[in-house]
């Protein structure tokens, strides 16, 4: 649908910021890894789509509501890829 190569750089520069909220002083996740993985992938994708609607991608492209939808799975998509990379790095299978 888009080139995602811009939008997969940008959350994986926000995705530090994302991940510490959600991490105890010790290092764990909060409270789980399940429920800290979940909501990391939320945080990163509403990111995303906020990415995509603020890029004017949608303008440019003059997607229709099909389009705009597809658009919006592929960023889902791109947050969870970036999400399991980043969760497995900051707390590895212990």
């Amino acid at each position: 649908m888009f080139d995602d190569g811009p939008l997969r750089d940008w959350l994986h520069d926000n995705v530090r910021a994302v991940l510490d909220q959600h991490e105890d002083m010790d290092g764990t996740p909060v409270p789980s890894l399940a429920v800290a993985s979940e909501a990391v992938e939320r945080s990163l994708t509403q990111l995303g789509i906020d990415w995509l609607y603020s890029s004017g991608l949608e303008r440019k492209n003059r997607w229709g509501a099909d389009e705009s939808n597809r658009a919006v799975s592929q960023v889902v998509g791109v947050a969870e890829a970036v999400t399991q990379e980043a969760v497995a790095r900051r707390w590895p299978a212990r």
